[in-house]
């Protein structure tokens, strides 16, 4: 369906969707989900994609309502306070046999007695392809349920990430990878496994798989070991295992890897304690390979590795020098990250900055896309985390919007982990900040790559920065990468109005005068957005969750004009 207008408001929503010759097949909805929306969403036999984020206390009863839409084939329930009877009802009465996307993250209530009962029917649906139960709590009893169903063979990709499945979840899960043969991407992040299940998962690893994800666990050398040995079968092209306990050994066994692989093009060890001698290995692992004199046809000539992060790993000067050595020998290696590493000097800083800052940026597939991103200075990533974060929190004291590194933002949102996430808005997610003296959020948006797009961009990011009125929140800072801006907002004794509402006590301090005034601020910023510059501007999401208020009730708008840097999909609903 092709809308006209995709700004349609709630109630227009509902209408259309209970109208029986309605056309509309997709739903977008990033929170404020009542009775209207499940009621009309009952037994409509058109839509077939559902994305409803961020509605905590209805998703049982949108389970209910789900689970009666035979057209269905994606369903992303994400955060919405999902429990174990609402997962049975979704179980027992879901059209399976369509089903291409199941995505449940963030339902923290489910746990392994909800993850059960969909287990147990995740056969029926023969065509699913990717399944997300991340941050669900299943536990290791959860991840028995998993292994021993029969997993669609046509899954491609499956993101357990978030729930504490164990050694002993581990175990029980791995079984079911062998009959996956379509796999693409396996995620597991921060999910306490060890050496022991880690290296039982590498058992059973299948041979379609490109992205294994063991990021904060609590992996070793022993577990290391077993997936770089099983990796050498394969055709894996990303391997993240970030914030483990891998040292030199555990490194040298990956630097096997990288050197025999056709295939790896992305490592990710940041955070663990490879020490001088495992980053002598990695970078020996680099260098050119000689043909085999007589062989009937040359040898790989080098490793495919185009990215390696090393990032906070005990690395000295002596590391840093294997990879001066080595470094220029492999043309294909655009992106070295050695930051945080306070025992490598300038000097050798400078000299990797000067061997790769003229590298064409990567093209390096990670979920099945094509991505480009700009090789990584070393010069400019020297800094340690410490001097990181003091440069950052400094220039959050300036009266102006000031640009702030993205490691920075990294460093105070946990790498935008989803622990941290206030909200899902319909043009980016919004974090909360830590380890700064006040309160802040970041608002990180994708951006619109193409280029007829890029014009706008740069005139809608001066637009957002430019913005000053007494009821708009201001920026304090912003980031931009290749494929996200973000922004920072002060928030200090502020409280977002959704908040006020769902809070009883602060729903009694809410009397009609102060709902008034905030009424009228929200009125007032939109006007101004509309009519206060030399050209109208748009907000595009105008919600409880971007509304903020201060002590003395005073309304303030975040996400304005945001909606100017993404790109619209005429297809797709969102709550406005």
């Amino acid at each position: 369906m092709t809308m006209e207008n995709d700004g349609l408001d709630y109630e227009q929503l509902c209408r259309r969707l209970s109208d029986a010759d309605t056309s509309l097949t997709e739903v977008v909805l990033s929170d404020g989900v009542d009775s209207s929306l499940i009621d009309a969403l009952t037994n409509n036999s058109v839509v077939d994609s559902v994305d409803i984020q961020n509605s905590v206390g209805f998703g049982d009863a949108l389970a209910t309502a789900i689970a009666a839409m035979p057209a269905l084939t994606r369903i992303k329930m994400r955060n919405v306070g999902l429990t174990s009877i609402g997962a049975r009802k979704l179980a027992s009465s879901l059209a399976w046999a369509n089903l291409r996307t199941l995505d449940l993250c963030g339902n923290r209530k489910l746990g392994p007695r909800g993850i059960q009962p969909l287990a147990a029917n995740l056969e029926l649906a023969k065509d699913l392809e990717r399944l997300n139960l991340s941050s669900c709590r299943i536990g290791h009893f959860g991840a028995k349920a998993i292994g021993e169903c029969r997993l669609p063979s046509a899954l491609k990709v499956l993101d357990l990430s978030n729930n504490g499945i164990g050694n002993d979840g581990a175990w029980k899960l791995a079984p079911a990878l062998d009959k996956l043969t379509s796999l693409d991407s396996f995620l597991l992040s921060n999910n306490q496994i060890g050496d022991d299940g880690s290296s039982e998962i590498a058992h059973h690893l299948p041979s379609s798989l490109k992205v294994l994800v063991l990021r904060d666990n609590d992996v070793a050398d022993v577990g290391v070991k077993e997936i770089a040995l099983a990796l050498s079968k394969l055709h894996t092209k990303k391997l993240v295992l970030a914030n483990n306990s891998i040292g030199s050994a555990g490194a040298t066994a990956l630097s096997d890897l990288i050197d025999h692989s056709s295939s790896l093009e992305e490592v990710d060890l940041n955070g663990n304690a490879v020490g001088d001698d495992g980053a002598a290995a990695l970078a020996k692992s680099l260098e050119v390979t000689p043909p085999v004199e007589g062989a009937g046809q040359q040898e790989r000539m080098t490793s495919s590795l185009m990215i390696l992060r090393l990032r906070d790993n005990q690395i000295g000067d002596a590391g840093a020098g294997a990879f001066v050595e080595h470094v220029d020998q492999n043309r294909k290696l655009t992106t070295l990250d050695l930051s945080g590493n306070e025992g490598v000097s300038a000097d050798r800083f400078h000299i990797l900055d000067l061997m790769l800052k003229h590298r064409a940026p990567r093209r390096a597939s990670t979920t099945g896309d094509d991505v480009l991103t700009p090789p990584m200075s070393p010069l400019r990533q020297d800094q340690s985390e410490k001097t990181v974060l003091n440069i950052g929190r400094k220039a959050l004291q300036s009266s102006n919007a000031v640009e702030v590194s993205q490691r920075f933002l990294e460093l105070v949102t946990d790498n935008f982990d989803a622990e941290k996430v206030l909200s899902y808005g319909a043009f980016g997610d919004y974090f909360q900040m830590n380890d700064t003296e006040n309160q802040h959020i970041v608002q990180r948006t994708p951006l619109d790559q193409t280029d007829d797009k890029r014009d706008v961009r740069e005139q809608a990011v001066q637009d957002i920065l430019d913005l000053r009125h007494g009821n708009v929140m201001s920026i304090q800072a912003y980031s931009k990468d290749l494929n996200f801006f973000c922004f920072v907002y002060d928030s200090d004794g502020m409280i977002s109005l959704d908040r006020c509402i769902s809070d009883c006590d602060k729903r009694k301090e809410m009397m009609w005068k102060r709902r008034l005034e905030i009424l009228f601020g929200i009125a007032s910023a939109l006007d101004f957005l509309h009519n206060g510059g030399r050209r109208s501007r748009f907000h595009g999401d105008v919600r409880s969750a971007n509304v903020y208020v201060t002590h003395a009730y005073t309304a303030k708008l975040v996400d304005c004009c945001i909606a100017q840097l993404v790109s619209t999909d005429e297809n797709r609903i969102r709550r406005g």
